[in-house]
């Protein structure tokens, strides 16, 4: 329910080393991960600035989840899910064009949104993960941050959780 965004950084384990406080440096890259609505599209703006201001590459990632069959009918449905990616990674790319004003890759994967994003943030060495909060309506989408805190619970990078651009009267 928050107005403001929120930064969730996970707790330093005792192996690693405590970083210096000083001159903030970001190694790696900064992954957006979106939804595909409006409200990722903010979040999305606020990654690219970060990435633009840090000299990292963006990374604007979604996740499309699978058709969920009995295994037996997977051969079957395996062709459902093309159509939902290529349009998911179309959109992806215009997004891309409006935000990306440095370095910029698209990412789009088959599976759990939250595996998904930790897996990419892991593969691909990102230093924060930005995602948008409360971008679907109705009845059958997460709860708005659901999604969020899933991928902090499993995720090792920092997590910035955007909420939506506050409408103007």
């Amino acid at each position: 329910r928050t107005r403001t965004p929120v930064l969730a950084v996970p707790a330093v384990s005792a192996e690693s080393t405590t970083p210096d406080v000083g001159v903030a440096q970001v190694n790696g890259s900064v992954l957006a991960a979106s939804d595909l609505s409006e409200a990722s599209v903010h979040a999305m703006r606020w990654a690219a600035q970060f990435a633009t201001e840090y000299d990292v590459l963006l990374l604007l990632a979604h996740s499309v989840e699978p058709v969920v069959v009995a295994p037996q009918w997977r051969p079957y449905v395996q062709e459902t899910d093309k159509g939902p990616v290529a349009a998911a990674r179309e959109r992806l790319e215009l997004f891309a064009q409006q935000i990306c004003s440095g370095p910029c890759e698209t990412l789009v994967s088959l599976g759990r949104p939250e595996d998904a994003i930790a897996s990419i943030a892991e593969e691909r060495n990102a230093a924060l993960i930005v995602m948008g909060l409360g971008g679907g309506r109705g009845l059958l989408v997460p709860r708005p941050g659901s999604i969020a805190y899933r991928v902090l619970c499993a995720a090792s990078a920092p997590v910035l959780v955007v909420p939506p651009e506050p409408l103007m009267p």
